[in-house]
């Protein structure tokens, strides 16, 4: 038997805020299965999450992650014996309470299972020396009161990596000792990691519902929290639509507090605007690909749209320090919405989405392959360790349900974007029907108007002759004569 065929799997964990609703975390999640299943052959892949399937939601894909449980240290113990090397992905909080608004759960609730150390203190040194964890485009808000904390987690560890050179100083400030990549949001990958044909179905799918138009569309995101800011960015984007008379802007939402600016701009811009309900992730990517521009307050977006090779710039009304350090993932930064036409008209006559779209991915590339190479010498160390030991009988069948049960999910997922499919076929060949008829419609209306033209030209042409006839010399000489000759018919008749 061939010795690759009989390797032990890469076992690898991918922990992070997956759970909440969030566009940015959900395209990480997916980029990092992508890439890294094409990177490690035999790849066994798991998603952990704070309340993980207890908690599922639209952007999942329908593949929830496995809750963290409470934390204890058995229940790390457990992750450490059933996972070869752990990557921390996206958002990393330090305070478990303030999670609990996102969950909609009590503070207490969130204290108690304490997803922080999971995130922050991962496995401990002690086990970390059998199976690392690593730091992938991280974000890290202001430490505070736990920069002590962070400084013990984080500088025995050979990768991380944040998502902006403020999160990179805030580490140094806090005494975290490791070297600190800074790379773009991996969004910039999200093109690569869906399928072509997806995101064409997707795209037909969203006309089909009536929430993106078959012309050109600009798609806006954010910012969240600003409906105040909703007339100003309607008004800042007039001349753009003054100029594409069938342009249209497609107000999207994408997190907790978009929704209500995004309902707001499509108000203040009445018939030019599509309000689409609620996307998943192959929504927004196809959106994205089809648009002619992006606006967004974002960096999640952006990265996305850069990567589609998409004008876009970031919308930054409140001069947020992440914005400006994020600007390598758009083609601008503008801070007023009345400069938003004439922004984003500028980027996209510059022609310069694919350059960066390229520099956006080579430092990502550079960071999956650190990651992969770890997850592999990891996996082969323990892996030779865990072939020298029978396999639990209760354990493997165990694993044979889970399998089982992950399988029967996805199929019932595939299934459900099947019909999502049939039903915007569907609605295509019935538009497709209704524009044929309507195209005949108008034939022979043209037809008939053609008609009524030519026989309106002829009855005018013979008004014509008339005239000329009764204004003749030898018409009005005989008019005596016809006169008389009536006279006598009418005579004649009696």
């Amino acid at each position: 038997m061939d010795a690759a065929a009989t390797r032990a799997p890469v076992r690898v964990g991918i922990w992070g805020l997956f759970d909440v609703e969030d566009f940015g975390a959900a395209a990480i999640l997916r980029v990092l299965r992508h890439e890294l299943a094409r990177r490690i052959p035999g790849l066994e892949l798991r998603t952990f999450s704070p309340l993980g399937y207890d908690h599922a939601t639209r952007w999942d894909g329908g593949e929830p992650s496995e809750p963290f449980g409470p934390w204890s240290p058995e229940r790390v113990g457990e992750l450490a014996e059933a996972l070869d090397a752990v990557v921390v992905a996206g958002e990393v909080v330090v305070d478990d309470a303030g999670l609990a608004p996102a969950y909609g759960l009590p503070p207490e609730d969130l204290v108690a299972r304490a997803p922080s150390r999971f995130l922050v203190e991962g496995l401990g040194p002690e086990l970390e020396a059998d199976c690392p964890v690593a730091y992938f485009a991280a974000g890290l808000p202001d430490p505070g009161p736990h920069a002590p904390r962070l400084a013990a987690a984080l500088s025995p560890r050979s990768i991380v990596s944040v998502g902006d050179e403020a999160a990179r100083d805030r580490l140094a400030a806090a005494g975290v000792a490791a070297p600190v990549e800074v790379v773009p949001h991996p969004a910039a990958l999200l093109p690569a990691a869906i399928r072509p044909d997806v995101l064409d179905r997707r795209l037909e799918y969203l006309r089909a519902m009536g929430w993106y138009p078959r012309g050109e569309a600009v798609v806006v995101v954010g910012p969240a929290g600003r409906v105040d800011a909703a007339p100003a960015v309607a008004e800042g984007l007039a001349p753009l639509l003054a100029d594409r008379p069938g342009a249209v802007v497609v107000c999207a939402g994408l997190a907790p507090g978009d929704d209500a600016f995004a309902d707001a701009l499509a108000r203040a811009l009445g018939d030019r605007a599509h309000r689409p309900g609620a996307l998943t992730l192959e929504d927004v990517a196809a959106a994205l690909q089809g648009s002619a521009g992006v606006v967004t307050s974002s960096v999640a977006v952006a990265a996305a749209a850069a990567g589609f090779e998409r004008p876009a710039i970031l919308l930054d009304l409140d001069a947020d320090p992440r914005l400006e350090e994020a600007a390598h993932a758009a083609d601008a930064v503008v801070r007023s919405a009345r400069d938003v036409a004439a922004a984003l008209e500028k980027v996209a006559a510059a022609g310069s989405a694919g350059e960066v779209a390229a520099g956006l991915a080579a430092p990502l590339h550079a960071e999956l392959d650190r990651l992969a190479a770890m997850a592999v010498d990891a996996g082969a160390s323990r892996g030779a360790a865990r072939g020298s030991v029978a396999p639990d009988a209760d354990l493997e069948e165990l694993r044979r349900r889970l399998a089982a049960l992950a399988s029967a999910h996805r199929t019932r997922g595939r299934l459900l974007v099947a019909q999502r499919w049939r039903f915007a076929d569907r609605v295509r060949d019935s538009e497709a029907r209704e524009r044929r008829t309507r195209d005949e419609l108008e034939r022979r209306i043209a037809d008939l108007e053609g008609e009524r033209a030519r026989l309106e030209a002829e009855v005018a042409g013979k008004d014509r002759e008339l005239a000329t006839l009764l204004d003749t010399r030898t018409f009005r000489y005989t008019a005596g004569l016809r006169r008389l000759w009536g006279r006598l018919r009418g005579a004649g008749r009696r």
